[in-house]
Parts: C-alpha cells; structure tokens; sequence
C-alpha cells in the first residue's frame, strides 16, 4: 500500500470505528461530577501551567508560585528554607520519569524531587528568560528549546 493511500485511509478507519467517551446506556445524570472551588483550599490566581506527577498530584504553575492539588485541598507550596525558585513566575511544569517535577519561570529552571528543589544556573544563564518549550525523553534528559526573553 502507498503512502499516500495510507494517510488518507487512516483519517476514514478512524471514523469507521465507534468511540465513545461515556457509557451510552447510563444516563448523563447517573455519573458523578465533583467541581473544586476556592472553598476547598487557598485562592486561586490564573493558571498558566498544569502537570501531574507521578504520586498523583496535580501542580499548577501561576504568576504567584505554585500549586499542589491533591485531590482535595489546593495549597500554595514553599520551598525549604535555603531553596528558592528563579522566580515566583512559574510558565510550564513537566513532570519526571524518576518521580518530581521539572518547573520553568520566567528567570529559569528547577527541579523538584524527594521534598527538595535543585537549580541550574548553567541552564537560567543560557536560556536568559523562561523557556519557549521542554520535554523529557524516556532517559529522563530534559530538552529545552530556546528562551523567551522577560
């Protein structure tokens, strides 16, 4: 089969087959909905990162640090004394193979492992600014492209 048969197959397959995201014999009102609002937990700011780790918790980077959700309170996290983010500014979160979570701001990287925050200034010098993307490969490398200057 060409190539270019293929490619053009593949959106019709994909049509063909039946996909549903909810059981069609339950009704709508049968499934529960849970909504989480400032009444669980700590104010929110507007949200500029989501991630969930690998223990479950749910980070969100804002303006104003980050956030830790665990299923049923938000609370604002702090770093331990002596360990600071670049910058309060938290852009984009990836989470680690090895557990923790990879956390860009506005003036740099960090990682967040086992209780424990580590910086890398070598990356914060390059980068000048948070970074435009990052992704973690199955070695548990993290790919940063470029920087976006603040």
């Amino acid at each position: 089969m060409s190539w270019r048969l293929w490619c053009c197959s593949l959106p019709l397959l994909a049509c063909a087959l039946p996909a549903f995201a909810i059981d069609p014999s339950i009704p709508v009102s049968q499934y529960l909905h849970t909504s989480w609002t400032q009444e669980e937990g700590a104010a929110l700011p507007a949200i500029q990162a989501l991630a969930q780790t690998s223990d479950g918790y749910l980070w969100l980077g804002t303006a104003t640090g980050l956030i830790r959700f665990d299923g049923v309170r938000f609370f604002h996290w702090q770093p331990k004394p002596g360990e600071a983010l670049p910058d309060s500014n938290v852009v984009s979160l990836e989470p680690c193979s090895a557990g923790g979570l990879w956390i860009d701001t506005r003036k740099g990287i960090a990682r967040l492992a086992g209780g424990r925050l580590f910086r890398y200034p070598a990356a914060d010098s390059w980068l000048k600014g948070a970074a435009a993307a990052m992704a973690e490969d199955s070695s548990g490398r993290l790919w940063i492209n470029g920087g976006v200057s603040t």
